[in-house]
């Protein structure tokens, strides 16, 4: 049976028209990525991080768009954002590193604009094409084990009775788009805690919050 509070693409859509600031329009474009509706996901993602400009999970999502249209520069450079708001993101990580060893293979197989220059490629001599094709295969046995971005993004989380102690921005950001907003303050309180030097940005979203609760 599923649950009343799953966030179908037609009912978040309705959401969106309702309020269209909401931070839900990172699972919107999300969903409309999941669709195929690639250049609709774009538009909805960029509109909404004009206004949500510290919503790390957002960026992740950005940056999904910007490597299924093949513009992996401009997906790194939004990573590498997501590791300013949140250093230790092993989602961003994993999807940095997935770039990097995309790059690594176009090099070791001569694509792209930054082919190894010929007088590279004769003092390198001893380093012969199977060994290269080894290299290159092990990378791609590698791309298993690697995280997906934020792989519980798209399951239904199910908040516990008591908010636990040991809290992040992504629950908080996940409470928010189930509308349980009493939750997401407390998130909220133990986060600025937890990080004082983001205090400013918490106590926003706690002024939001109240909004939504009055």
């Amino acid at each position: 049976m599923s649950n009343s509070k799953e966030l179908t693409l037609d009912r978040i859509r309705n959401l969106m028209k309702d309020n269209p600031d909401s931070p839900l329009f990172a699972r919107y474009a999300d969903l409309l990525f999941q669709k195929g509706l690639i250049n609709e996901a774009l538009i909805v993602i960029e509109n909404g991080l004009k206004k949500h400009k510290l919503y790390s999970t957002a960026y992740i999502v950005y940056a999904k768009i910007l490597l299924q249209k093949g513009r992996d520069k401009e997906a790194l450079e939004n990573l590498k954002k997501v590791l300013k708001l949140s250093p230790s993101c092993p989602a961003a990580k994993a999807l940095i590193d997935k770039i990097e060893h995309k790059d690594f293979r176009k090099r070791m197989k001569g694509e792209g604009s930054d082919v190894i220059s010929e007088p590279l490629i004769r003092k390198r001599k001893s380093v012969t094409k199977n060994e290269i094709e080894s290299i290159i295969e092990k990378f791609e046995n590698a791309e298993s084990l690697i995280i997906k971005a934020d792989p519980n993004f798209n399951k239904q989380y199910q908040p516990p009775d008591e908010t636990p102690e040991i809290v992040t921005e992504t629950m908080y950001h996940i409470l928010v788009n189930q509308g349980l907003y009493d939750k997401a303050y407390n998130v909220l309180q133990k986060l600025i805690l937890k990080n004082p030097t983001r205090r400013d940005y918490y106590e926003q979203q706690l002024n939001w919050i109240k909004q939504k609760l009055t």
